[in-house]
């Protein structure tokens, strides 16, 4: 082990066959991926690293630039459903503020 503390494995390639290959490698060091944005979108790389106990932590999320929707509450909100397990955001008012919503509106329907 490099470190007792949680370390995350960010990931710049695009290929998320290639991505698949590394996880199992990855797997033995890391606590958990920082993949792209986009490869938050392949289910087949999320459930292997999932399979992997390997935390999903997608980067980086801005409200400038999106990826996925045309509204930046939209784009964080995808990644709440989604259920990452964190983010990487240059923008964390806005990222803390979708979440903590959407974890009271969970609350208030139990």
């Amino acid at each position: 082990m490099l470190s007792d503390l949680p370390l995350v494995f960010l990931i710049k390639e695009d290929n998320p066959e290639t991505v698949m290959n590394w996880l199992y490698d990855v797997q033995k060091y890391a606590h958990a991926i920082g993949p792209k944005s986009q490869l938050v979108m392949h289910k087949p790389l999320v459930q292997l690293a999932q399979d992997l106990k390997l935390d999903i932590h997608p980067w980086y999320v801005r409200d400038d630039i999106l990826d996925h929707t045309d509204d930046p509450i939209k784009e964080n909100l995808l990644y709440f459903d989604l259920k990452m397990n964190g983010i990487f955001t240059e923008f964390p008012h806005l990222t803390v503020s979708v979440f903590n919503e959407q974890v009271k509106k969970s609350k208030s329907n139990k």
